[in-house]
């Protein structure tokens, strides 16, 4: 979990290899989930949850027997956001 406690811009959270680059979830090593409530993979940006900034805490989830990664904010799951 993090809880963003200032956001200068749009935050990103998510997984990714050390092959990834910076930016997350716009190569096919990262995965993320930002506070405009889009998942991203391979630069391929999606409708996902809710927005979140400044106060709130974003969860990350993997697991990794079934290969699915899921996020949540403040406690509340966002389900599935890659399988």
């Amino acid at each position: 979990e993090v809880t963003c406690t200032r956001v200068n811009g749009t935050a990103r959270v998510g997984f990714s290899t050390m092959a990834a680059g910076l930016t997350l979830g716009t190569c096919a090593h990262g995965f993320g989930y930002g506070g405009t409530a889009k998942k991203s993979h391979a630069g391929k940006f999606e409708d996902y949850g809710v927005t979140y900034g400044q106060g709130d805490t974003v969860g990350c989830m993997l697991d990794a027997p079934s290969g699915t990664i899921s996020f949540s904010v403040n406690g509340e799951d966002m389900g599935p956001a890659f399988a």
